[in-house]
């Protein structure tokens, strides 16, 4: 379960400070933090100009096998018996946090005995005390602790404070299997998904018996195409919201296919409402990925603020490219430390920036490459007038040396080169160049 959030956010290159530079305010309304936003088109479906951007990148054989390992992965909570943890990572972030100084939203420390009340509150002595499947009703903040509270490092230090919230772990769409493995005294339940797990306030989950799961199962599975578009009843009302990486299960209708969407019974067990697909919203799975088509998946989320763990309904670097593969049934792990390291790979540690702009050049495959480095992914878009662009959503980049040490914000999901933020001269040059820290050239194929 546990994603060694304390170890990522100090790794984290792209990470949040004491010290923000704002840059001056300048007439032109397309000023930028860094110079790539401008010289670099913010819309993936500017670097289509490639022979082949309708076909399949996947041969269908092989997406096929992929898809099956999707299906697999998706429904694995509802396989289990037993939690596919211990108490020790179950729990992990109670002993993690005890005895630390840690920060709240008011950025002034926690009193001790705020983390052995949550303790306390949370049976943890009880762990497991309950093994139930259960489904996403809506989207999930899977909470290291017990509480929607944040947790933060010492806001003086780069990397510690907003937006790195330590209780986030994850975060997953309505409609996700899961499997409750503890209920607290107040109604907190820790849930395990395929990729995360966390604790959940108990209005978001219903449980599921083994008919319901036997005909979710049974049906074909949906990707959403359209982020924020409301999910409406045939009456109007809107049941939900559509997000890319969503995933429904689809039947027939009388009048056209259904999405089926979870709710809620009175007596807590899960039910299904039937959502009319519009025209373009959503696909059966799996369905081809190809350069055109990954271009507008990935266009539907450009632009959108960064959300640590997916904190505020948004994305970090792995989240975003876990949702974007998603829509085209290809499963990825949750964070960049394992997307890094998930498929075919080439490494690029200890080579010298030219270098490794060559063999991404050679090697890397748009739209189809994943960028790795310590504690940040990104994804290959192909060549923009000579230089590699790619995909990423990215809070900052590192600036400064020592006590001078800060962040250049830019807080949201854009395409830039290798080295954005070369131009600024307290960009940090011991690690704050995106080129120099990256790591691993990967595939999804």
């Amino acid at each position: 379960m546990r994603v060694v959030i304390l170890l990522m956010v100090t790794l984290l290159a792209l990470g949040c400070a004491a010290k923000v530079a704002v840059p001056d305010a300048v007439d032109d309304p397309r000023a930028e933090p860094v110079r790539d936003l401008v010289l670099f088109p913010q819309n993936p479906l500017a670097y289509l100009d490639m022979p082949g951007k309708a076909e399949a990148l996947i041969a269908p054989e092989r997406h096929e096998e992929r898809f099956a390992e999707f299906r697999e992965r998706f429904f694995a909570p509802w396989a289990r018996e037993r939690p596919a943890h211990g108490a020790a990572e179950a729990l992990w972030g109670f002993s993690a946090h005890a005895g630390r100084n840690v920060w709240g939203q008011d950025l002034r420390r926690r009193p001790p005995e705020w983390i052995r009340n949550l303790a306390d509150t949370a049976l943890a002595g009880d762990y497991p005390n309950l093994g139930r499947p259960a489904v996403a009703l809506t989207r999930l903040d899977m909470r290291v602790l017990p509480t929607a509270a944040p947790v933060f490092g010492n806001p003086e230090l780069p990397g510690q404070g907003f937006p790195f919230d330590l209780n986030q772990n994850s975060a997953a769409h309505a409609g996700t299997p899961l499997f409750v493995s503890h209920v607290t005294a107040d109604g907190w339940m820790l849930v395990e998904t395929s990729f995360a797990a966390g604790f959940v306030p108990a209005r978001d989950i219903a449980f599921v018996d083994q008919a319901f799961m036997d005909a979710w199962r049974a049906l074909p599975l949906a990707a959403l195409l359209r982020e924020g578009e409301p999910l409406r009843l045939d009456d109007g009302r809107v049941a939900g919201v559509s997000r890319i990486g969503m995933v429904l299960p689809l039947a027939k209708g009388s009048d056209g296919p259904r999405l089926l969407l979870p709710v809620a019974d009175p007596s807590g067990m899960a039910a299904l409402l039937r959502i009319k697909a519009a025209p373009g919203l959503a696909e059966p799975l799996p369905r081809p990925l190809t350069p055109l088509q990954a271009a507008a998946t990935a266009a539907e989320l450009t632009g959108a603020p960064y959300g640590w763990g997916g904190l505020y309904g948004e994305r970090d670097c792995s989240s975003l490219l876990q949702d974007i593969f998603a829509s085209f049934g290809l499963w990825l792990p949750r964070n960049s430390r394992q997307q890094a390291v998930f498929g075919r790979s080439i490494a690029l540690a200890g080579l010298l920036d030219d270098e490794k702009a060559a063999l991404i050049r050679e090697h890397g495959k748009p739209f189809q490459t994943i960028l790795a480095m310590p504690g940040h992914v990104v994804l290959y878009l192909g060549q923009w007038r000579g230089q590699a662009a790619v995909l990423h959503a990215v809070w900052g980049l590192r600036t400064g040396e020592g006590e001078r040490r800060g962040r250049l914000v830019i807080g949201r999901t854009v395409i830039t080169g290798l080295a954005p933020g070369s131009e600024h001269p307290d960009l940090s040059r011991e690690d704050g160049k995106l080129i120099s820290r990256l790591t691993a050239m990967t595939f999804v194929e």
